[in-house]
């Protein structure tokens, strides 16, 4: 008898309903916490764990697992934190790094250990999950326009309300992706093969959903998952015009799409590029060093600080005693003080007036116009920003970021080269133990060491660990851990080739380069949380779509 057949007088068939909604309960509320709520995570993982325990009957769960061919190698990849801790000094840490991974234990476990998902319930589960991200997202639009604040966005990034932007990317990305494949099982549509004139109309509901995430990749310049939706949509595109017997103007059609979507794309990056290289207009030789300002006072001039915007010296014709008096008649934040994204007006400003070659003096103040000081408030560095869109804008932040590494080993406050800066330390340590790695409890000892050796330019509260899960797993396991990690991800594709799942894999193997996503409690759960779902909860039929 079950322990809740003993706690409730209800026949056994009821107590079997009973415990199979609060199973569907614990899924949806995961589901909702993915892109919202690290407390309904853990929420709905107590509830599948109480649900487990309280249902008992272990023996139809190991029936159960025995038909699962893949849950114990989902299972196991926990093994490894676990002997992780056989070489590793910091137990503390690595107790902490345990606990964060469970979900890739537990997870598996509750679903490969259950019956199989039924369609409806898995309507409800896609559905929650949906409905969430549409309205997060026209969250993130109300917040844009104010709605929720007077203080205008300083940084996009700020539009992620609940979870980091990277990761709320991936979600927007992941429910666009899935609204698609799995519309006529969300609508409960017995007619998913009939073509797109003779489908019910509700379907249309779904796909218009389905454009709005993608869309929104756009709108909140998510260019992480925007990127790597691009590359599995071509990939798939590609997958058509060669392996699928399709109409061949419909193929060339096809291919002339994808070659007018990539020409747009290299042309963009071109012509940033040229931008990049060109330097503006300038009334003076920035190379003949002027001894003193239109109003007499003395320039200085860094001569040794090579750094340039635009093309321009940074620390050369300025006169900052002028700049400063002049910015404070102008603005109401004051010279020493910050932008609306956290970095110094005083920097904000020499660079904004470098990019339109003026020197950083009263002179080039007053070419200013009041645009370009609200820009400037709003941590806008550069005239170009102004006058471009949002992707030409990043195109040119990454070509300014890696020119600031490469040329000067300057990381600090730039995304890209920050992640430059971590990928260079983890391979130092990789380098240094490439057999077994650290262990699970020491990887951050070993980055702060790292930064120590190298004297990195990196501040202290930027100091952080890889930024890769590549990287991370392998200077944390060694190339043996790194080696059956990578067997771990691609393995399960054996039966599961034509379902979603290889949309979901590349989703998360794409995410790894430039993430640590195994490393916080969101990562982590979105991982395990579809990784298991895909692979040991979908009804067979719809892994063999």
């Amino acid at each position: 008898m079950k322990p809740l057949s003993r706690l409730l007088p209800l026949p056994p068939e009821q107590v079997d309903q009973i415990h199979r909604a609060l199973y569907i309960l614990g899924l949806m509320t995961i589901a909702c916490g993915l892109a919202w709520s690290n407390a309904l995570m853990s929420i709905g993982q107590f509830i599948l764990a109480g649900n487990w325990l309280l249902e008992g009957d272990f023996v139809a769960k190991w029936q159960q697992s025995k038909q699962q061919k893949h849950l114990g190698l989902l299972l196991s990849i926990f093994g490894l934190v676990l002997i992780g801790f056989l070489w590793s000094d910091n137990i503390e840490y690595a107790l902490k790094d345990a606990r964060i991974k469970f979900p890739l234990f537990l997870l598996p476990l509750f679903i490969g250990t259950t019956e199989r998902l039924k369609k409806k319930e898995i309507r409800l589960i896609f559905g929650v999950y949906l409905i969430t991200l549409l309205l997060l997202y026209l969250t993130s639009l109300a917040k844009s326009f104010g709605i929720f604040s007077d203080s205008p966005i300083g940084d996009k990034r700020e539009l992620s309300i609940f979870i980091s932007h990277i990761r709320y990317g991936l979600n927007l990305l992941l429910g666009a992706l899935l609204a698609i494949y799995f519309a006529p099982m969300i609508l409960g549509s017995k007619n998913a093969g009939l073509g797109l004139r003779t489908r019910p109309k509700r379907i249309w509901f779904i796909y218009i959903l389905s454009f709005t995430l993608l869309t929104s990749l756009v709108v909140l310049e998510l260019y992480t998952a925007l990127l790597i939706g691009f590359l599995i949509i071509g990939i798939y595109i590609l997958k058509l015009i060669l392996f699928r017997k399709l109409n061949r103007y419909l193929k060339l059609s096809v291919f002339v799409l994808v070659l007018v979507v990539a020409g747009t794309g290299l042309f963009q990056i071109r012509q940033v590029y040229t931008d990049f290289q060109s330097l503006p207009e300038m009334n003076y030789d920035q190379n003949l060093l002027m001894g003193y300002s239109p109003a007499g006072n003395p320039y200085f001039h860094k001569e040794n600080d090579l750094r340039k915007e635009n093309g321009v010296y940074l620390y050369r014709y300025l006169q900052e005693k002028e700049l400063a008096n002049s910015w404070d008649e102008r603005s109401q934040i004051a010279y020493d003080g910050e932008d609306q994204k956290g970095n110094p007006i005083r920097k904000t400003l020499i660079r904004f007036l470098s990019s339109k070659g003026l020197t950083k003096d009263s002179a080039g103040m007053a070419e200013l116009n009041e645009e370009e000081i609200k820009a400037i408030e709003q941590g806008v560095p550069n005239r170009y920003y102004l006058d471009h869109y949002p992707l030409q804008n990043r195109i040119y932040t990454t070509l300014y970021e890696l020119e600031m590494y490469s040329d000067f080993g300057y990381a600090e406050g730039f995304s890209l080269g920050m992640r430059l800066e971590f990928w260079k330390t983890a391979k130092r340590i990789i380098e240094k133990q490439p057999l077994m790695g650290v262990g699970t409890g020491d990887v951050q000892d070993a980055f702060d060491m790292q930064y120590h050796m190298d004297k990195t330019s990196l501040s202290q509260k930027n100091r952080r660990r890889a930024h890769n899960q590549y990287l991370t797993i392998w200077l944390t396991y060694g190339i043996f851990g790194m080696i059956y990690f990578l067997f771990y991800l691609l393995w399960p594709l054996r039966g599961n080739w034509n379902s979603f799942y290889p949309a979901f894999l590349a989703i998360a193997m794409l995410s790894f380069l430039t993430e640590d996503t195994l490393e916080t409690q969101a990562g982590v759960t979105f991982f395990a949380f579809f990784n298991a779902l895909f692979v040991l909860g979908m009804p067979q039929e719809s892994n063999s779509r």
